[in-house]
């Protein structure tokens, strides 16, 4: 019995309870999950909505092109920094 908490729901009971409720059954066993949008701020959402309409290989290319600017982003402040320390060698 499920309101004397005797017997646990399991996960086809889940299946079965969330289709007559019209909840899912994570919901159920769970309850209401947070939004993951919540976590994300509003500059991630548009990226997250643009990327999901991609097809899966664009996809992959976007990533791609992330991780090449990032690495040249990275090459670009190690330099930088690199020349800031040979102009100005910090005091000994």
């Amino acid at each position: 019995n499920y309101e004397a908490g005797s017997r646990n729901v399991g996960v086809h009971d889940a299946v079965v309870l969330g289709k007559a409720l019209g909840i899912s059954p994570p919901e159920l066993l769970f309850g209401e999950q947070e939004s993951s949008e919540l976590w994300l701020n509003e500059s991630q959402r548009k990226l997250l909505e643009l990327f999901n309409q991609l097809p899966g290989s664009e996809q992959q290319r976007m990533i791609e092109l992330f991780e090449v600017r990032l690495k040249e982003i990275d090459e670009y402040v190690e330099k930088y920094l690199r020349g800031r320390l040979k102009d100005n060698p910090p005091p000994e």
